[in-house]
Order: structure tokens, then sequence, then C-alpha cells
């Protein structure tokens, strides 16, 4: 047997493997050639991968001049009752019979995904369909369309459930309060990042770094969270501090959470005649990237930034002072950490005067005084992230009519925590055991 073909070879760039045989001239000449051999020859002077079936025998006498090699492949095809399906690059050529026997077996199915997006899996999901099958996305919801055998779409499933799962997410709670040096010692916070040492196995290799660097600047963790919660109400209401705000938020792993309140600042710009109001934001902000490392240990980015406007600057623009903190911590689910360190400063005007002297001319100013107050004040923000099971739902949050309603039996709800502590002692295992003290009637 004996194959002669000839082809002259043109440089192409196409969609399919096959587009590529139309710019290419080929003749061919032979008696009882092989049609496997035949077919596997073309696609290696084409440079196409083909798959032949095995089962595909007998032989074709064929001359042909001035062609393109498409053509020939074609009229192999058609003559010995041939079909081919380009998937993937790759050519598949098998009897008619059988691809239409196959092509029976074939159904058409929509697979939903519950939470990633569908289109994205299907990279993955392709190499598990058959040669006849087919993954596309669907325009109906999260969900893919596939084509194949009803064995082969039983697997794609199982496949698609296993990488359709939820991703882990960290709900944090937050807490951004201005706080007086006497409720600040009220609130028995365990200052110092050495406090949970002796319960993280991996405290060793934690990397803390705050900016910017002052030794003003404070980490401490408290692990009762329901009676913070308790705590800071009764203290609200003492007037020892005040919630500035309370956010929560669900966060993606490894996302960036981002709470922001504040205020636009408003000015006036002049352009020749022409008079303008811009505004400049002055920002409390927080932002909180939440990393899952292991078991229940949680890895936390934090940026707070407290912006205020400078009252000495008069016109033009105002001027906005930045304070900032940038940490990483290290700490366990649940455990509240605290970030403290930056100043709070308010001026408060205050005018009096003696009713009716006041008012006599020039006289008048002898019985008015003008006072300013100047207050100062910590910004304490308290970070609670919990790792959610997707299972079991959001943790449940107590409301604040609870903490009250728990508050009117109470008539000293805030006892001086700096004295308990005095009192603690420490286990051989190193961890903190609180004594307990009865009051005696």
């Amino acid at each position: 047997m004996n194959i002669f073909l000839s082809v002259l070879i043109a440089s192409t760039v196409s969609a399919s493997p096959l587009d590529q045989l139309k710019d290419r001239p080929a003749s061919i000449r032979g008696e009882n050639l092989k049609v496997s051999s035949l077919l596997r020859a073309i696609g290696r002077q084409a440079e196409i991968n083909f798959f032949v079936a095995d089962n595909i025998d007998g032989t074709i006498t064929i001359d042909m001049d001035n062609l393109t090699m498409h053509d020939i492949f074609h009229v192999i095809i058609t003559a010995k009752q041939l079909h081919y399906t380009v998937k993937d690059n790759v050519v598949y050529i098998e009897k008619l019979a059988d691809f239409e026997k196959t092509e029976k077996d074939v159904v058409n199915e929509t697979l939903c995904t519950n939470f990633g997006n569908a289109a994205e899996y299907i990279p993955q999901l392709k190499p598990l369909s058959g040669k006849n099958g087919s993954i596309t996305s669907s325009n109906r919801g999260n969900c893919i369309l596939v084509k194949d055998r009803e064995d082969n779409i039983r697997k794609i499933e199982a496949v698609l459930k296993e990488l359709d799962t939820p991703l882990p997410q960290v709900h944090i709670e937050a807490k951004i309060v201005s706080s007086t040096q006497e409720a600040r010692r009220r609130l028995g916070i365990k200052w110092g990042y050495d406090n949970l040492s002796t319960r993280n196995p991996l405290s060793a290799g934690v990397d803390l770094s705050v900016t910017p660097s002052s030794s003003d600047i404070a980490i401490g963790f408290i692990r009762d969270n329901l009676n913070l919660n308790i705590d800071l109400l009764a203290l609200q209401e003492k007037d020892m501090l005040q919630i500035l705000s309370a956010p929560s938020i669900l966060v993606i792993d490894g996302k960036e959470a981002e709470i922001k309140q504040g205020k636009e600042v408003p000015y006036v710009v002049q352009s020749g005649d022409l008079l303008t109001t811009s505004f400049r934001e002055a920002n409390l902000s927080l932002k909180v990237t939440p990393k899952i490392i292991k078991d229940s240990y949680i890895v936390l980015d934090v940026n707070v930034t407290n912006d205020s406007v400078d009252q000495s600057s008069a016109g033009g623009e105002p001027l906005i002072n930045k304070q900032e903190i940038t940490t990483n911590l290290f700490l366990e689910d649940k455990v509240t950490v605290v970030i403290g360190g930056i100043l709070l400063q308010t001026t408060d005007n205050q005018d009096g005067s003696v009713p009716g002297l006041s008012r006599i001319p020039l006289l008048g100013n002898l019985f008015k005084n003008s006072e300013k107050n100047h207050d100062k004040s910590e910004l304490l923000v308290f970070i609670t992230p919990t790792i959610v099971n997707m299972q079991a739902g959001l943790p449940k949050k107590i409301k604040a009519e609870t903490y009250k309603e728990e508050l009117k039996p109470h008539d000293s709800l805030i006892p001086d925590k700096s004295n308990e502590e005095s009192a603690s002692k420490v286990n051989d295992d190193g961890e903190t055991a609180q004594e307990e003290t009865n009051a005696s009637d």
C-alpha cells in the first residue's frame, strides 16, 4: 500500500483545528489505502490531533488533484460513513452508526449551584464530559447546561456538589467608644498581648505591628463579651463613656470589611467672581480583614482612622487632623480585642452673663464672661470576630433592650475590676483563675 500525499503548507490562525485544512492545497493518489492510516496521515501533515476509533477498518482508492485537505478529509468521511466531533482541539473520528447509537443516550440537564458561581466551575468539569458531551453556562440564574450521557451527568453533578461549598465567613462585631480614663479602668481590660500567649499555639510566630509607633497605643483583650455589653451601656448611662458606633458585618474569609461614618465639611472656593461650595470628608473608619488559619484562630488586619476638623483653621479649605492605627493581630475565635491610644479633645465655649445688667450699653461687657472647656477622652475600639458555621447560621445577637432589662435590678452594676484582678491567682497550667469573694451581710 502506497500513499502519496502532497501538501502545500500555509500558515493560518483559526478557531477550529479543521479550519486550517481549508487553506492547504493537496493532491492524493493511492489504491486500497487503509482508511485509519490515511486519516492519521492527514492529521500529522496538518499538525492536528486526530483520535481515530479502533474499529474503523476497510480501505479506499482515491485519486484527487488540486483540492484542499478540508475537501479530501470530508470525501473520506462521507464515503466511509464516518462521523467526527471536535472537542478541546481534538478531532474524534468514529463510525456514523456508533455516533447515532451514542447520541440516542445523550440527554440535556441543567445543574445549579447554591453558593459559588456555576460558570467558574466549567473548566474543572469539562474533563469529565464524554466526547459527545458539552458544558456551557446558562442565563437562568446560577446554573450550567450539561449535554451528555446520563451516567456522565451524574458524575459531573457529584463533582459540582463537592466544588460548590460555602466560603468561610467571619462575623465582625465592633464597638467604637469615646471613654474617660475612669471608664477605661473599670472595664477591666487585660492590656498587653501576652494575655493570650499561654492559650495561643502559634503566638511565638505572630507579627504584631502598630503604626504609628507610640507608647500610648495599647492592645487589650476581653473574653466576657456579654458582661462587656452590659458594662458599656451602664457606663454610658453614667456619662462616663459614649458609644459612637456599634456596627456588625459579615465578611468572607480573607476579604476586607470597611465600616465608616462621619461628615462632610463644606467650604467655599472662589474662582474669579464665581463662588462654589466643596466638601471635605472627616470620617471615623474601621477596616478589618479576617483570615481563618487554624482550628478556632483568626488573624486580623486592622486599620482605624479618626479624622477631625482642625478648629484653628479659618477660611478656605478646612484642615483635617488624622489619627491612624494599623495593626496585625492573632487571636482566638470569639475573643474581643481592644485597641486604644487615640486621644480625643473637644472644646466647648460657654458664655455667661448677668440678666439685665449685661444688656447695658458699654457697661454690659463687665457683666459677661466666656469660658472654654477642654475635655479629653480616649477612643477605644472593641472588635469581636466570630467564625460562622454556615450550617448553624449567624451567631445569636443579644439586643440592647435585653441589657437594659438586666440593668434595672442592680444598684451598683460596675465593680472596680482593677481591684478584682489583684485578687486573682495563676494556676499551674498558666491560666488565670479568679478568686470568688462572698459578701457577708
